[in-house]
């Protein structure tokens, strides 16, 4: 998903939240175990759309974020971010490359995208928990999420909570380029943030039969 043409799109947002809303309507009836909220779902940072917007919903929500973090203080962030905003309205960049000026200082880049992230997450917890209305006690989650890297990453300990389903792939590395046991440790990381979700770990497909059924660890 992009920024613009998913996240704060009022409309894309609304035809999401129907498509939920039929699938529990429908569903709930049947002995229906739990949901996904959606296979392979990340912020695309590969994409223009999936890491810079120019449009103000965006800065706007983006400040009040900033707020939280830097506690109301455009002091404090301009002390960290090394700038000189002389007000909240003035926080904005013409475009990604500004966000990261340096790599010895990216914190605006490192702040817009842990808030792309947020937003992200918030998202995915509004349809959750319309799907618990609709469907109370029914599992829901996500699957198929692989973003570790600090450039497409997503804050995984936020995105996990209060969610029954969290599933990686096991063909997913985090910190390794190959080998099961590092491919094994990504799905009981993830687990770890929420060890008391029921479906939680690491699904395996046809990418991934050489690894064996044995290193796709449940629990």
């Amino acid at each position: 998903v992009g920024l613009d043409d998913c996240l704060f799109n009022a409309d894309w947002l609304d035809k999401t939240r129907e498509r939920a809303e039929a699938a529990a309507v429908n569903h709930r009836d049947y002995g229906t175990l739990g949901y996904t909220l959606g296979d392979e779902c990340y912020v695309d940072a590969f994409t223009k759309g999936g890491r810079f917007s120019a449009g103000e919903p965006v800065w706007q929500e983006f400040r009040e974020y900033l707020k939280t973090i830097y506690e109301g203080s455009l002091e404090r962030l301009n002390s960290q971010w090394e700038t000189a905003f002389p007000s909240w309205d003035e926080v904005k960049f013409a475009s990604d490359g500004e966000l990261l000026r340096s790599f010895e200082n990216p914190s605006p880049w490192t702040d817009f995208r842990m808030f792309t992230a947020h937003i992200f997450t918030r998202r995915f917890r509004a349809l959750r928990d319309r799907l618990r209305e609709l469907h109370p006690g029914a599992a829901v989650g996500w699957d198929g999420c692989e973003e570790y890297s600090s450039y497409d990453g997503i804050d995984w300990w936020e995105f996990t909570r209060d969610m029954e389903i969290n599933v990686v792939y096991a063909g997913s590395t985090l910190g390794g380029s190959s080998g099961a046991t590092n491919r094994t440790f990504n799905s009981q990381a993830v687990k770890s943030f929420n060890p008391d979700a029921p479906l939680s770990g690491a699904f395996m497909n046809s990418i991934d039969y050489r690894y064996g059924a044995e290193h796709s660890t449940w629990g």
